[in-house]
């Protein structure tokens, strides 16, 4: 028996489903919410296991129990699960255009006399399908996945225009000997966030960099409109060299110091020599 299109974007998209589960896990572990979403999303994609075994017992259920499973991935992990949404959905047209392919006997009816000849007892099967039209609605949905993928990819790589999503006051910086620092502020976000944290970069009067932390601060689930009075710590290398100013950062999502224009807040603080 040839392999089926639908089962190939069904497994295709069991594999995005699964990997994009993944990495939503993984990001929720800072956030409940997301924990709940990645279940939901890995649950929709087993069941997308559960209607390749029901195409051979029935081709429409089968396209719409892989439809849910695309719309339950989709609202699960959201971009992480484009792919397999979009995949389920070539799945679902591939069991609807292939549904010729299985053969599902029809019982005779009362009607139906054999005259005692059990040949006669036929199994009927579906008049072909025309698929041609269902390839093109296939290749439209690539061009899609190709285009969403790339602007996803443009989206992410663009850097942040600080649309103002936090307000960051009271920034103060205070030497504790050696060379440790607190940094103290006032945060008020002006949307709910799953996670917040600060990154504090030390330059000397030369512009170089004197010392890095990437973790100074940080909390989970701050809500909007909410207060947050936040205090830290951030290093120099050496205690030898003060600081003459600091590059502060804070960002929505997890280690993102590597990247300062994923930051969705930025201030430059100059410190005192004295």
């Amino acid at each position: 028996m040839s392999m089926k299109y639908n089962y190939i974007f069904a497994i295709l998209a069991i594999i995005c489903g699964i990997i994009g589960t993944f990495i939503a896990f993984f990001m929720s572990v800072f956030s409940e919410d997301l924990i709940f979403n990645a279940l939901m999303a890995l649950i929709s994609t087993i069941f997308g296991g559960i209607s390749m075994w029901l195409y051979s017992k029935d081709p429409f259920k089968s396209c719409v129990l892989y439809v849910l499973c695309a719309f339950g991935v989709l609202i699960g992990i959201f971009i992480f699960g484009i792919p397999a949404f979009l995949l389920f959905l070539m799945a679902a047209i591939g069991a609807y255009m292939e549904r010729d392919k299985v053969d599902i006997p029809i019982s005779p009816t009362a009607e139906v006399h054999t005259f005692g000849e059990q040949s006669a007892t036929q199994q009927f099967s579906r008049p072909p399908v025309d698929t041609n039209k269902y390839w093109i609605i296939h290749i439209i949905l690539v061009i899609i996945l190709i285009c969403i993928l790339g602007a996803s990819m443009v989206y992410d790589s663009a850097p942040a225009e600080n649309e103002t999503v936090l307000n960051v006051t009271n920034i103060s910086i205070t030497s504790e000997g050696y060379s440790l620092y607190t940094v103290k502020c006032d945060i008020v976000p002006l949307e709910n966030f799953s996670y917040l944290e600060m990154q504090v970069i030390f330059y000397d009067s030369s512009g170089a960099v004197i010392g890095k932390s990437p973790l100074a601060w940080n909390i989970n689930n701050p809500v909007a409109n909410e207060t947050i009075k936040a205090s830290g710590r951030a290093t120099t290398d050496s205690s030898s060299t003060r600081p003459a100013r600091a590059e502060i950062y804070i960002y929505d999502s997890v280690f993102s110091g590597n990247d300062t224009s994923e930051a969705v807040y930025h201030k430059t603080v100059n410190i005192s020599s004295k």
